[in-house]
């Protein structure tokens, strides 16, 4: 009885053993996470400048010049002593130094300055060429410097000496009175030597842009006087 529950009892052991093998040497298939494809960048390449640009040539009779872009104005009303003024500065860059060649946007405004050199007149390039060439005639900066300085200074003078004749006007004193008179004349007449002096410098030392053909950029234009003709004897404007 004893051998009969020993060869049961190993019996059953070895079929669970048999079945534990075969459930261990099954490999179950592992399937590997499926990685997503980098998708192709969708940013687009920036879009080239479209602004219109133009060639600009430029040459001049001083290594000194250069063109000079306005990049903005700032304009604001401001009070000074209870005065109210009004104020305007403007920003510029450097285009190029000349002699040069660039592209340049056409309908931005230029200016002709540089160290020792007297500005010129604010212009634009002219309109509808896809090349232009410009010619610039420098003056001295140290003497429109000068021109201004003479012509402030004039200007005080003169106010000086105007508030000098009123002063006079209220003092009793006989001698006293004459010398702040003489003083005040002085002054008057200094400031208008120094005003005649220093404003044509101020006015015409400037420097001249002009094209190919002669025109001079950023002059203000002369008005053309009407044409007049005689018909049948009547002057007819």
């Amino acid at each position: 009885m004893r051998s009969v529950v020993a060869i049961v009892t190993l019996a059953t052991l070895g079929a669970a053993l048999g079945c534990g093998a075969s459930t261990t040497g099954a490999s179950t298939p592992v399937t590997a996470p499926a990685v997503a494809a980098p998708s192709p960048s969708t940013s687009a390449d920036p879009a080239p400048d479209s602004k219109p640009t133009v060639e600009l040539v430029v040459d001049a009779d001083s290594p000194r010049a250069l063109v000079e872009r306005r990049t903005g104005t700032d304009e604001q009303w401001q009070t000074t002593l209870g005065i109210p003024s009004y104020t305007s500065i403007e920003h510029w860059e450097q285009a190029c130094v000349t002699p040069c060649r660039v592209r340049i946007d056409p309908h931005a405004t230029y200016r002709v300055g540089g160290d020792g050199v007297a500005p010129s007149p604010r212009f634009q390039v002219p309109q509808g060429r896809d090349s232009v060439r410009l010619h610039v005639h420098t003056r001295s900066g140290l003497a429109r410097d000068i021109g201004v300085g003479l012509s402030v200074t004039g200007i005080a003078a003169i106010g000086l000496g105007s508030v000098g004749l009123v002063a006079a006007s209220t003092v009793s004193n006989y001698v006293t009175q004459v010398d702040i008179r003489t003083a005040a004349y002085v002054s008057i007449i200094t400031g208008v030597v120094f005003l005649a002096i220093g404003l044509p410098l101020w006015l015409i030392e400037h420097s001249t842009v002009t094209t190919e053909s002669g025109e001079v950029l950023g002059a203000t234009p002369r008005a053309t006087p009407p044409k007049r003709r005689f018909v049948a004897g009547a002057l007819v404007f």
